[in-house]
Order: structure tokens, then C-alpha cells, then sequence
């Protein structure tokens, strides 16, 4: 009997994942749809998926994110991941960001390599522009931005000034942060967000406690 609930709880996560997955990408490529609908379906999606978390009382933790990690960047060290995880719930909480997002940009900037340095001259995890937020965070050393803590509670904290300033319009705020007009970044941001959520829904069928909020 046990076994048979095992796997009824299992095809049941398959089938919301597939669901999830369809969802988000959906609104990713979506042909000729204006920001605001992009935004609008996007923000859909969240409070549909979140809401099914609060029914089944599953709250993805810090171990979801060093698996996801590590199963898609073997290359990451497990103390690099765990210092990854840590602070990307720490930002989430301290700038009221979701931490999906926060993940779904350090993927995409950087595959989870603090090392990471770009043509322009961004680094770290977030890609941090030093020339630009050096000064108004009060950084001294551009070198400090290579900090695991500290680039992705800076790269959040500039996440949440776009955001605000969009009004809430988190393509536009995706598109402002990684300066370009194209919705190629944000919509791979959703997409690298989508991957985590359908992951964390699949591999794992406990239900650990409430260890960080979902907005």
C-alpha cells in the first residue's frame, strides 16, 4: 500500500511539472505578446505554482538548491554551492525578491562561477558591474564583487531597484539589469527559474518545513 501511494505521489509530481514546464514556457515564447502580457502570464505562473506548494505543504529549502547546483554544474564545489544557497536565501529575505529569480539570473549570468568575468567588465555570480555600483554600495575594492555574499546580496539589491522602478514588470526589470532591449535574457532567467521549480518537485516527495518563504 505504501508503495502504491509512493508512486501515485510521484506520477502526480511528473504531471504538475509537465504542466509547470509548459506554463513558463509558454510565456517565454510567446510570438509578438507586448511586455506587460509577458509580465502579467509570468506573475500567473508564480502565484499558480506557489499556491500549489501551499497545498502540499512543501517548502523547497537550502539542500534543494546546492542539489539543483550540483546536478547541473558538477564542476561547483559543494562548499561553493552550500555558500550559493545560503546567500541567495538571505537576499531573497532581505530584499523581498523571490529566490527562484534570484537563481534563475545567477545561472544564466554566470552557471554558478563566482570567477566569472565578462568582455564588458561585469563579475561574479550576478555579474555586478563595478564601474557602475562600486560607489553607491560603498564597495572600495572592485575585487570585493568576486564575494560570493557579497555579489549576490549587491546583484539582488540592483535586481530590486529595476523591479521597483518597473513597477513590478520583471521583464522589464530583467531587460534594465542586463541592459539590453532583447527578451532573450529574461526569458532565459524564466526558463533557468522553471528548471529549478520542476526539478525540486520531482526529485524530492518529503515534505520539510517551512525553512524560507515564497512570494
Amino acid at each position: 500500500m505504501k508503495t502504491h501511494i509512493s508512486i501515485f505521489i510521484t506520477i502526480v509530481f511528473l504531471l504538475l511539472a509537465g504542466i509547470f514546464t509548459y506554463e513558463i514556457v509558454s510565456v517565454v515564447k510567446i510570438k509578438g505578446g507586448t511586455v506587460a502580457e509577458k509580465d502579467r502570464m509570468t506573475k500567473d505562473f508564480i502565484k499558480d505554482f506557489n499556491n500549489e506548494i501551499a497545498k502540499l505543504e512543501y517548502y523547497p529549502n537550502k539542500d534543494d538548491i546546492i542539489i539543483y547546483i550540483r546536478k547541473r554544474h558538477k564542476n561547483i564545489p559543494d562548499k561553493t554551492a552550500k555558500a550559493i544557497a545560503k546567500n541567495i536565501l538571505l537576499a531573497s529575505e532581505k530584499y523581498k525578491i523571490d529566490f527562484g529569480l534570484i537563481l534563475g539570473v545567477i545561472e544564466v549570468e554566470s552557471g554558478f562561477n563566482p570567477s566569472a568575468k565578462s568582455s564588458a567588465g561585469a563579475i561574479g555570480l550576478m555579474q555586478v558591474m563595478p564601474s557602475v555600483w562600486c560607489k553607491p554600495f560603498g564597495i572600495k575594492d572592485y575585487k570585493d564583487f568576486y564575494g560570493i555574499a557579497t555579489n549576490i546580496d549587491c546583484g539582488t539589491r540592483v535586481l530590486k531597484k529595476y523591479i521597483c522602478r518597473e513597477n513590478g514588470n520583471v521583464v522589464s526589470a530583467l531587460k534594465a539589469y542586463n541592459g539590453t532591449a532583447s527578451n532573450k535574457f529574461s526569458d532565459k532567467v524564466l526558463i533557468a527559474t522553471a528548471k529549478f521549480i520542476t526539478s525540486v518537485r520531482i526529485l524530492r516527495d518529503d515534505k520539510p518545513g517551512k525553512s524560507c518563504n515564497n512570494r
